[in-house]
């Protein structure tokens, strides 16, 4: 044992017999051992003693101090009974701190796991860093695109213990755990074991003023990128500025901010190529890549193929999806009469709708059958340029 190891093998020796606990512990045990060798010493010279040998001794003592007392070894002098009463009371206080001990121990590691207190072991996990409202439909989006619930995911905010429990309640299927702190920290990535993740999720955190979100996650980025450069990192980005430098820090995808992020980020760990395809499809504002078309009418009580390639040739486009606009009831249909009051109901409602109080259904029919029969109903359909 080198120098260095040895100065640190007596720190720590002094910090465990620092703690009053542990003393009593070793001086229980001690008294125990000092006594029932005495025991050993004087039961030995008796001539129908069933103290034999060492292991005699040790077995007695390991039966006794829980009080179990099998009855095949006892001390049969007076002077063995004596020491025998004292070792196992002893024994029995010595078992019982000890077993105080362990129940603490197990109990602070199960609240310090609630509070997001401690240390996560798991490998090739899922981090979710931060939070917004869109962190519980990522959770439930997550299955769906990688057709699994076999997951160990970890949630890095600074959420309370009931905020969790009621996550981990509802998301039951996952193996679900939580580190409570600053996540732009390193010391907080470490307890979700950042080293050994698979996929780091940053969510814009809406629990800071907005210009400070983006700032939070590229510190959290370089903290992640100063640990574990494999992982495989997706960021929600608020502002369109902080696009380069976020992907300067070390992202491997960014997504903005909005309704779609739960299916964006849940695809991106199945396949991150999709959150670009879908970028492409619907983000290009300069060049729009869907548009409807008007179903024409020859086409009516025809099949979906017969357009499909029509479509395909004439306009060469894809035709993707089926648009059916049912109109509602309007404000006519609903109120009829002329009166005074009527009339009032009807100038309000009309403030508030378009198209004459009209209100319109849409019924869209993604990637329907070669057999599909277009009817009157199907009035548009999307393509792609």
């Amino acid at each position: 044992m080198n120098k260095k190891k040895k100065v640190f093998f007596i720190f720590k020796l002094k910090n465990f017999f620092s703690e009053p606990g542990n003393r009593i512990i070793i001086l229980f045990f001690g008294i125990i051992i000092i006594a029932s060798f005495i025991i050993f010493l004087v039961e030995k010279r008796e001539a129908s003693s069933t103290f034999k040998n060492l292991s005699d001794w040790i077995w007695w003592l390991v039966v006794t101090i829980p009080t179990v007392g099998y009855g095949d070894i006892v001390p049969k002098t007076t002077y063995g009974r004596l020491i025998g009463i004292f070792v196992i009371i002893f024994g029995v206080a010595t078992y019982t701190i000890f077993s105080g001990i362990i129940a603490s121990i197990l109990i602070d590691v199960r609240l310090k796991e609630r509070r997001g207190l401690s240390k996560v072991h798991f490998k090739d996990h899922i981090l979710i860093i931060g939070r917004n409202s869109n962190l519980q439909r990522i959770l439930e989006a997550i299955p769906n695109f990688l057709k699994t619930t076999a997951l160990n995911i970890v949630l890095v905010n600074e959420m309370n213990e009931e905020e969790f429990l009621d996550l981990k309640t509802k998301f039951y299927y996952f193996n679900l755990k939580f580190v409570h702190g600053d996540y732009t920290k390193e010391t907080t990535l470490k307890r979700a074991n950042i080293e050994a993740a698979k996929y780091a999720i940053i969510l814009a955190d809406n629990t800071v003023e907005t210009k400070d979100i983006d700032e939070k996650t590229i510190l959290t980025i370089l903290s992640i990128r100063s640990l574990n450069q494999n992982v495989s990192v997706v960021a929600e980005v608020v502002r369109d500025e902080k696009i380069k430098p976020v992907l300067k820090a070390g992202a491997n995808e960014i997504i903005f901010n909005g309704e779609f992020n739960p299916v964006l980020f849940s695809s991106f760990l199945s396949y991150p190529a999709i959150p670009a395809f879908l970028r492409e499809l619907v983000g290009n504002i300069t060049n729009p890549r869907i548009e409807i078309e008007e179903i024409p009418e020859r086409f009516v009580n025809k099949n979906f193929k017969e357009l499909f390639y029509y479509i395909r040739e004439n306009k060469k486009c894809l035709p993707i999806a089926i648009l059916r606009v049912e109109k509602e009831l309007s404000i006519n249909d609903i109120l009829s009469g002329e009166g005074a009051i009527d009339l009032f109901i009807k100038s309000k409602l009309k403030e508030a709708m378009t198209d004459d109080g009209e209100e319109k259904k849409f019924d869209i029919k993604i990637n329907p059958p070669d057999d599909y029969t277009i009817t009157e109903l199907d009035n548009y359909i999307f393509i792609v340029k």
